[in-house]
């Protein structure tokens, strides 16, 4: 019995790890200007400059704004507005 708990833990557990890289970063970085204020995911996606946002689809930019709320460098509020996280400011 006790051999079998570390055989079975994650699948019980099931956690998934969230990393943010350097893309994820670059991206945040362009956002960050917009973030002065709580903003939806569409206008967030709409302040990206021409370049960048021709190169992140809406989805890919919507998997962005969960990645990024998983980490906490994003906070999103009852209304789907997501600002940065007080340690960002």
């Amino acid at each position: 019995p006790t051999v079998l708990i570390p055989a079975i833990l994650p699948f019980i557990l099931a956690l998934e790890r969230i990393e943010v890289g350097d893309s994820d970063r670059y991206l945040l970085a362009r956002l960050t200007p917009a973030l002065d204020s709580p903003k939806g995911p569409l206008e967030l996606y709409a302040s990206l400059p021409d370049d960048v946002r021709h190169e992140v689809s809406r989805v890919e930019f919507l998997d962005l704004l969960q990645r990024l709320r998983t980490t906490g460098e994003l906070t999103r509020d009852g209304s789907w507005r997501y600002h940065l996280s007080p340690l960002d400011r």
